[in-house]
C-alpha cells in the first residue's frame, strides 16, 4: 500500500463538456507514464515536457469546461468531491481567524483527499486567486502523477511577499505551478488579443504566473512540439 501527501500550495512559478466529471478522476488514477526529472537546485522543464503537460492538464479541463469557459478551482475540487467517492475535501481548523495559506492533497490507496481550512474554499469560490492558483497547483500535482513515484510530505507555508521571490525547490513543485496555470487558461494562452491582467482576471488566478506562460506557450519550439503530439502515430502490429 502506497502513501503519499503533498502540502505545497506554492506560489512559485518557473506556470462541461459531455463526459461526466468523474472520468476526469478516473483518468488521474492512472499511473503517469512519465518519470519527474531529478531534482536539481535550479529546476527546469524541458519545452517537450511541457508540451506533453499542457495537453494532459488541457484534457482535464475539456472534461470539465469548454474552451471558452472559465471556473472556480473551489467549484471543480466541490464537484469532483460531490460526484466521486473516491475524491473528498476534508478541513483544518484555521487558527485565529486567518487563512493559514496551506493547502494539501493526500493520496492514499485509490483515494485523493484536498485538505484545506474552509476559509480558503469559501475565497477560492469567491474569486481569490491566489487561493485559486493554489488549489490548481495542487490538482496538478494528481494530475502529472507526483504521487506515483515514491510516498513524500511536501508542506510549504506561504506569504505574499514569497510570491516573485523564490525559485521552487523541486521539479515537481516546478511543474505543478506550471501546470496549475494550463489547468485554468486552456488554450487562452495562446490568444493574443488577450493580455495577462485580463486572462489573469478571468481565470481566477494570479497575473504573473499568466504572463510567463503566455511566453511559453507562444514559443514556436512550444507549438512544434504540441503539433507533434497531435499527429496520428501509425499503428505496429507485431
Amino acid at each position: 500500500m502506497r502513501v503519499s501527501a503533498s502540502f505545497c500550495a506554492s506560489p512559485y512559478l518557473f506556470g462541461y463538456g459531455a463526459t461526466p466529471p468523474c472520468v476526469m478522476f478516473i483518468k488521474i488514477e492512472q499511473k503517469s507514464e512519465h518519470k519527474v526529472p531529478k531534482r536539481n537546485s535550479r529546476p527546469f522543464v524541458s519545452v517537450a515536457r511541457g508540451a506533453e503537460m499542457f495537453r494532459e492538464l488541457l484534457s482535464y479541463r475539456r472534461l470539465y469546461r469548454d474552451d471558452d469557459e472559465f471556473f472556480t478551482m473551489g467549484e471543480m475540487w466541490e464537484d469532483l468531491a460531490s460526484d466521486i467517492d473516491e475524491v473528498s475535501i476534508k478541513f483544518f481548523e484555521d487558527r485565529d481567524g486567518e487563512c493559514l495559506k496551506r493547502a494539501g492533497v493526500i493520496h492514499f490507496d485509490g483515494r485523493t483527499t484536498l485538505v484545506l481550512p474552509q476559509s480558503s474554499l469559501t475565497k477560492a469560490k469567491r474569486g481569490s486567486r491566489f487561493v485559486n492558483f493554489t488549489l490548481a497547483h495542487e490538482f496538478s500535482h494528481v494530475a502529472l502523477g507526483h504521487h506515483d513515484d515514491k510516498p513524500r510530505i511536501m508542506n510549504f507555508q506561504l506569504s505574499d511577499e514569497m510570491i516573485r521571490k523564490n525559485l521552487p525547490p523541486t521539479v515537481e513543485e516546478y511543474e505543478a505551478n506550471l501546470g496549475a496555470i494550463f489547468l485554468q487558461c486552456g488554450v487562452a494562452l495562446f490568444d493574443t488579443t488577450l493580455s495577462p491582467a485580463t486572462l489573469a482576471a478571468r481565470a481566477y488566478t494570479e497575473e504573473h504566473y499568466v504572463k510567463n506562460a503566455m511566453r511559453i506557450c507562444r514559443l514556436n519550439e512550444f507549438r512544434q512540439e504540441l503539433e507533434k503530439l497531435a499527429q496520428d502515430r501509425p499503428r505496429v502490429v507485431l
